[in-house]
This record gives C-alpha cells, sequence and structure tokens, in this order.
C-alpha cells in the first residue's frame, strides 16, 4: 500500500497490492491470470478487488501523518483478520514509532528506511517455542531448556580473531621507557620479554572459553547433547590441546571420576551417561488447582493478544504558539475574540522585518495554526494594505538595522529590583533611533507614555536623535511622541 501511493502509477506496486490482497488475504483463485487478460485489465481489477475506501481515499492517506496512516491501512483492509500475524503486527508498529522518533513523517523517507534496515529485522519469540530455537551461547545466558544440542564444541582456547592486539608494559631496558607497547598476540611473545604479558594474555583467554563452556553445559534441565571434534588418530601429540573439544576428550580420557571412567568409549570417542529423558506434557491449570501435581511445576500459560485498531476520533491540535492568543483555552465573547485577534496581529507584525516578509510571515503562521487558512487571504490583504503608508514603507524598507521585541532591562531609583520593558520595533541608522509600538485599537494615554518612556530609556543607554511613533495600524494612523512633553 505504502509503495502505491508514492507512486500510484506504477504497475508493478499496483499487481503486487492486487496478488497479496486477493490471493494472500482474500484466498480468491485465479486472480492472477485475470489481471493480463487486457491492457486495460489492470486497473479495471485495481479498482473492482481492493477496498473502495482505499481507492476513494488515496490522495487523503498521502497527506495523513504516518503512523496515523498506519492505522488507518490496518482498518481498511481488515489486517486484523489475518491468522497469526499479531507478533509482527506489533513489532512493525513499534519500530515505525522508533522511526518517526529520529526522522520525518514522510512515506519516501520510510521507504528508504524499510529497504535499508526494517525489512530486515526479525522478531523476538517467546521462551515456550513449540519446536527448536536456534542461537548463540552468549545469547542464551540466564536462560534454561528441556533439552540443548552444542552441534559444534570447538572454538579454540585461546583468541579466535587472528593477529590480535596485546597491550604490554615493558620491564626490561631499552623497552621500558615506555609506558604501554601494542604487541600482536602470538607464541612469538613466549621467547620475548613479553612472556610474562602473553603468559596473563593466554590465561584470560582460556578463562573466557571455559565461562563460555560452562553456560553452555549449565542451560539444559534435562537432556544435554555436545558434538566434538574427534581425536586424529594420525596426530603427533595425543595430550596436547588447543580448542575446547581437544580439553573435553583429555578430561574424559585422564579424570580420575568413576562417572567419567564408566561413561567414556574410547574407541567410538563417545561419552554418554543416563537416558534420554522425554518431555513432559505441560500442566494444566486445573490439575494444579486439584492438588495433583505441585504448583510450582506449574508454568503459565502464553495468553495470545490480539491486534485490533481502531478508527481514531477527531482531535484537537493546537501548537504551542497559539495559546499565546487564547484567554485560558477559550473564546467565549466577541470581547476576547477582538483582544485575542489584536495579540495575533501585534505578534504577526513583530516577525515582519521587511515589506517582503508579509506573505511569507502570514503563511507561517498558518502553518503553525495560528491563522485558520480559510482566514489566509484577509490578513494578506490586511498586512500588505497596512505596509502602503509612506512612512511605514520607509521603516520597512530594510535600510534600518532591526531590533524586534528585544527587552531593555533597568532599575527605578537605589532599589535591587531590575525591571524590564519591550518596545515592539526599534531601527538603528547611522543618523537615529526610531522607536514604534503597533496597536490595534483606540488611542490611549498610557500609550504615548509607554513610548516615551522607551525613548528615555535608550537615551540612557547613550543612544542620540530619538524619535518615537505611535502606529494605529486600524486607523492606518501614527502619531509622533514628543518625549519631552510626557516625562
Amino acid at each position: 500500500c505504502i509503495r502505491l501511493l508514492s507512486d500510484s502509477s506504477n504497475p508493478l506496486f499496483i499487481t503486487q497490492l492486487l496478488l497479496t490482497w486477493t490471493e494472500d488475504v482474500k484466498k480468491e483463485k485465479d486472480v492472477c491470470q485475470k489481471l493480463f487478460l487486457s491492457p486495460d485489465a489492470l486497473h479495471t481489477h485495481f479498482n473492482e478487488y481492493l477496498p473502495s475506501e482505499f481507492v476513494r481515499r488515496m490522495e487523503e492517506l498521502r497527506r495523513m501523518p504516518l503512523y496515523e496512516l498506519f492505522e488507518e491501512l490496518s482498518l481498511l483492509f481488515e489486517i486484523e483478520k489475518m491468522a497469526n500475524q499479531e507478533s509482527y503486527l506489533f513489532t512493525f508498529f513499534d519500530k515505525v514509532s522508533e522511526f518517526l522518533t529520529d526522522n520525518k513523517s514522510d512515506i519516501r523517507t520510510f521507504l528508504d528506511y524499510w529497504e535499508k534496515k526494517l525489512k530486515d529485522v526479525t522478531i523476538a519469540s517467546g521462551n515456550e517455542v513449540d519446536g527448536i530455537r536456534i542461537l548463540s551461547i552468549h545469547k542464551s545466558k540466564g536462560l534454561e531448556f528441556h533439552s540443548v544440542l552444542v552441534p559444534f564444541c570447538d572454538w579454540k582456547l585461546g583468541s579466535e580473531v587472528n593477529n590480535s592486539t596485546v597491550w604490554c608494559s615493558p620491564q626490561e631496558q631499552p623497552y621500558d621507557g615506555l609506558d604501554l607497547l601494542p604487541i600482536t598476540y602470538s607464541d612469538q611473545m613466549k621467547e620475548s620479554v613479553y612472556a610474562q604479558d602473553h603468559k596473563q594474555e593466554t590465561v584470560q583467554l582460556w578463562t573466557d572459553s571455559l565461562n563460555l563452556l560452562y553456560v553452555a553445559l549449565t542451560r539444559a534441565r534435562a537432556n544435554l547433547i555436545i558434538l566434538c571434534k574427534g581425536l586424529d588418530p594420525d596426530a603427533k601429540k595425543q595430550d596436547s590441546f588447543s580448542t575446547i573439544s581437544d580439553l573435553i576428550r583429555y578430561t574424559l580420557i585422564t579424570g580420575e571420576s568413576t562417572l567419567l571412567s564408566h561413561g567414556y568409549n574410547a574407541v567410538d570417542q563417545h561419552f554418554e551417561v543416563g537416558e534420554i529423558v522425554a518431555g513432559k506434557p505441560k500442566e494444566t491449570k486445573r490439575r494444579v488447582e486439584q492438588g495433583k501435581v505441585n504448583k510450582f511445576d506449574f508454568k503459565p500459560e502464553t495468553l495470545e493478544v490480539p491486534f485490533r485498531s481502531y478508527p481514531g476520533k477527531g482531535k484537537f491540535r493546537q501548537s504551542n504558539q497559539s495559546r499565546l492568543f487564547i484567554a485560558e483555552g477559550v473564546l467565549t465573547t466577541p470581547v476576547n475574540h477582538l483582544l485575542d485577534r489584536g495579540k495575533l496581529l501585534h505578534e504577526l507584525f513583530a516577525t515582519i522585518r521587511t515589506k517582503e516578509e508579509a506573505v511569507p510571515a502570514v503563511l507561517k503562521f498558518v502553518s503553525e495554526g495560528l491563522i485558520r487558512l480559510e482566514e489566509k487571504d484577509e490578513y494578506i490583504d490586511y498586512v500588505q494594505e497596512a505596509l502602503t503608508h509612506p512612512r511605514v514603507q520607509e521603516w520597512y524598507s530594510g535600510k534600518y538595522r532591526l531590533f524586534n521585541e528585544c527587552t531593555i532591562l533597568f532599575k527605578e531609583g537605589e532599589g535591587p529590583e531590575v525591571l524590564s520593558k519591550r518596545p515592539d520595533r526599534v531601527m538603528l541608522s547611522d543618523e537615529a533611533m526610531i522607536v514604534v509600538d503597533f496597536k490595534f485599537g483606540k488611542p490611549e494615554k498610557k500609550y504615548r507614555q509607554q513610548v516615551a518612556m522607551y525613548c528615555e530609556l535608550l537615551l540612557q543607554m547613550g543612544y542620540k536623535n530619538i524619535s518615537g511613533y505611535l502606529w494605529y495600524v486600524d486607523d492606518k494612523q501614527i502619531d509622533a511622541i514628543n518625549t519631552a512633553q510626557l516625562l
């Protein structure tokens, strides 16, 4: 489905989906022959066999977020009705969630990820498997099984990696002047000044190999079968050993234990003790409750969790920034609506640096959910009309160094408290500084005092030739502020 949504004209993707859906899922016969009866048969059967809802909503599905898309497809194609697929489906959705953590929700990106990595991911099975589990000795740590077969018990006692490096600390002159030296591990080390390092490394490697053997021998509850490499009768040294197989055989031949000596057949190189124990049938919960078996011998039954996907209800998603314009999350009165419109326009004009940025700023607010799509053109016209004022055109010409919504910190008197003010727009040129505050309501005296205070603070900071303005955008009115009369 995903491939087809990415390229709906590709006949290979259409054929693959049709065959999978009809023959593998719906179990319909002879569909393959019908698909190739005529050049138009493929597209005819596309609408005939695939779920009508999928065909009708393909364009809508392409625009959905990736995770929601997979959930919707599982509903449309009734994936939950496919037998014995729960483990695959749960794992798939988990991997999709992991993918979305570090990647964008994009179909093509996901398909690339699928080809490179996800399609080869294996599914972890539970401990109770009705069959043979194949796993490494390392991965079997902490587990136990009724019967264990170790088919290749012949790994080297030393390093399995050729030319491994040992970091040595030389003790003899002139090499002792170096703290550490990388030396290739080999038998040649035994005849050099690094003989002690070779011995220590060999002991460590042998210990690791014996620990690995211990893990392999202690996983079985009832039956343990080990296949070792047989002794070469033409070998010159029958008592030397370099692999785990050699060590096991040497132990069986020379061991003082009665158990070992009676169980080993030197001719066949075969050791056996005890008898094969057949697996017991699973004890039922009913027999445990009746007291017929020890409750500690009963293992809880594995419950299969069915895969279900449910249609999602309509969700309201609010962008982080949109909360700035909604009082307590609810608009209840026309007054509130006007107040929030003023906040929104104030924020919008604060983000516009030059007149060329007007339309992109509105589109950005639309994408962030701050402006509804149907209101986009209205806001674009409003902003462009506001920027036609001759003085405003100069402010947004790009010739000024701009400070939008920058905070001014100051103190009043000798007190320790630090106060702050934030003018909407401060423009600096070589000759002068201009302070502008946007307003979207009726003129008030406090607005003029506010701009005058901005100018006074900037004057205290060392700036000169400062002029302040109140821009009533709705009324297309600009008031110059006489700071000397207000302060």
